[in-house]
């Protein structure tokens, strides 16, 4: 393999550890900005509700709770199947097979 080939499987390997952080990024997101939207309700939630005082929840809140629990998958499968930290040896074999290719 030439070192081109190396650098493009170590971009490819920087790209994937992106994606993986973006995706546990996005459930403690949502979930802040519905402790956010719920703290914070305004009057305009108390107008938009058919019974005011009912749920101090906001429809904005309920969004956003949803959205973390459905986000909350790679969060979940790291729980359920804990991988060690491997990407350096993944690196340093793809390279040590580059080298000896």
């Amino acid at each position: 393999m030439t070192t081109q080939t190396t650098r493009r499987f170590v971009g490819r390997l920087s790209a994937l550890r992106v994606a993986d952080g973006l995706s546990l990024a996005a459930a403690p997101s949502f979930a802040l900005m519905a402790l956010v939207s719920g703290v914070s309700g305004g009057p305009m939630d108390m107008m938009c509700s058919a019974m005011p005082g009912a749920l101090p929840l906001s429809g904005m809140t309920w969004m956003y709770l949803l959205m973390s629990i459905f986000h909350s998958g790679p969060w979940l499968k790291r729980a359920l199947h804990p991988e060690p930290r491997r990407d350096r040896d993944i690196q340093a074999t793809a390279l040590d097979r580059a080298a000896a290719g």
